[in-house]
């Protein structure tokens, strides 16, 4: 693989890729390809994609940087697969090579060098990248390396967007969003334990960092994603409830038994059971769990024999399981055979490049959902800037204020956060103002010892905050506050503001 610093991905403009789950795949591939032109000279490039191997669904992404006739996209199109299949057959990596593909492996009709790679998911082919020029040995040693971490590139931003499809497709909303080392380090860890259909895997992280986020990224990548998907928070049941929910009963093997049951374990058969906060399992649940993870059985209750149930466990906590081992309250061989594959999930403090890129990814979601974002040929707008040419209604100073926040609730608060603002800002530019604005309203107030805790005293403190960090603009504050003005008109005359 190659081994690149942030700035470099940056510079192939990976951070632009993965930054937005809208749009067609196309179009998020068209920077990469512009920029590897731009470095290697190319004269036209392109991207072929096999998105899904059953239906025959493919696409097509073509750049020309000269004035030269390319294939159609129709012609590319019907040879898609089988020009995939002669570039894994010849290579299976990038190359710079001075023969020429077939005619129906050319993106264009001047072509004497190419260079050409495949973009694998997994151990399956998703299509290729390819590049060419009119000119003979037109590219060398160094514009090989560049093509290689395209293909790299590619491989993570085809990856994602499918992630995504296949979250929509089951009625959840996931995203992996960023292009941090220590994003790009998770998400390593993340193939690597799906690589392994069967085997225990161990996510930690702060709350709020996305740990439930990573569990469905190792259920998808693995050859488990067709199974079912199943979360189970640790801590919502007592010892004997939350042991018939996971593993059943048989029918009058207590008293109101009347029907037997599965159990949760056993609805996820094929797929992938999900313990949210492990660390707060009951002792009694985690010997049971125990057995499924030593043997692959379970013991139903009222039942004699033990039942084999096929089902990859995943655990996700924001506590020290190994400092919990050492003093007793979690028992060591559950915490050994669970922790085979570990995943850890950065802080948001810890990966502040990505920032500005979940700011705007969030900021543009609320703005779809709530119908003041829209798109106009290939352009992204918000009706708050139609004027400006789909301007971003952010200035820098908005994410520069951002970024001096470590933000303890991760990456949950800053989505929180960014609603917020998105709720109360219609028709103006953000800028560091809001974004204090908005921190200092989810911050609760904390109150200090010496602070009056009567309620008016409290509401009238806060109104007279956001008034102030408002400028005094009351149907500003009304919105950020998520009171009618007439409302707020009324509570500050009662509270003597």
């Amino acid at each position: 693989m190659v081994t690149r610093t942030a700035q470099d991905r940056s510079d192939s403009g990976l951070f632009v890729l993965t930054a937005s789950a809208e749009g067609a795949l196309e179009e998020h591939l068209l920077p990469m390809l512009q920029w590897v032109a731009q470095v290697t000279g190319a004269d036209a490039g392109g991207a072929l994609l096999i998105l899904d191997l059953s239906s025959g669904r493919t696409a097509v992404e073509l750049l020309s940087l000269q004035a030269t006739p390319l294939r159609s996209r129709a012609e590319l199109l019907k040879d898609c697969k089988d020009i995939c299949r002669q570039a894994v057959a010849g290579s299976g990596s990038a190359a710079a090579g001075q023969g020429l593909p077939d005619d129906n492996g050319r993106l264009f009709r001047d072509t004497r060098s190419v260079l050409r790679a495949a973009i694998f998911q997994r151990e399956h082919v998703l299509g290729l990248i390819q590049m060419e020029s009119a000119r003979a040995r037109a590219f060398s040693s160094g514009d090989s390396q560049r093509f290689a971490e395209l293909a790299e590139d590619a491989g993570i931003v085809v990856s994602r967007m499918l992630l995504r499809e296949y979250a929509a497709a089951r009625g959840f909303d996931i995203a992996l969003v960023g292009n941090s080392p220590k994003l790009l380090e998770m998400e390593r860890q993340v193939k690597v334990a799906a690589s392994d259909p069967m085997s225990p895997v161990l996510i930690v992280g702060e709350r709020g960092s996305g740990k439930e986020l990573a569990a469905h990224a190792v259920h998808y990548f693995s050859k488990r994603s067709a199974g079912p998907f199943l979360p189970v928070n640790s801590a919502a049941f007592s010892d004997t409830l939350l042991s018939d929910e996971l593993f059943g009963h048989e029918r009058h093997s207590f008293t109101g038994a009347e029907t037997s049951r599965a159990g949760i374990f056993k609805a996820a058969e094929g797929g992938t059971l999900f313990f949210d906060e492990i660390g707060d399992m009951a002792p009694a649940v985690q010997a049971s769990l125990l057995r499924v993870l030593d043997q692959g059985e379970l013991r139903r209750i009222g039942r004699d024999k033990p039942l084999k149930v096929d089902v990859r466990i995943i655990g996700a906590t924001n506590r020290d399981l190994g400092k919990m081992v050492a003093e007793g309250s979690f028992r060591a061989d559950v915490y050994d055979r669970l922790n085979v594959f570990r995943v850890e999930v950065p802080a948001l403090r810890e990966r502040k490049d990505d920032i500005h890129i979940l700011a705007s990814y969030f900021l543009k979601k609320v703005c779809v959902a709530n119908g003041r974002h829209h798109k106009v040929g290939h352009i992204d707008h918000c009706l708050s800037c139609l004027s400006m040419a789909g301007a971003a209604c952010a200035r820098s100073d908005f994410y520069d204020t951002l970024n001096e926040y470590n933000f303890p609730g991760n990456v949950r608060e800053l989505r929180n956060l960014i609603t917020r603002i998105a709720a109360g800002i219609l028709d103006e530019d953000l800028g560091a103002e809001h974004a204090r604005l908005a921190m200092e309203l989810g911050a609760g107030g904390a109150l200090k010892a010496a602070e009056d805790v009567h309620l008016d005293a409290v509401l009238r403190n806060h109104i007279a905050k956001v008034l102030r960090l408002t400028g005094n603009n009351k149907s500003h504050a009304a919105r950020l506050l998520g009171l009618p003005l007439t409302t707020l008109i009324n509570k500050m005359k009662k509270l003597g503001l």
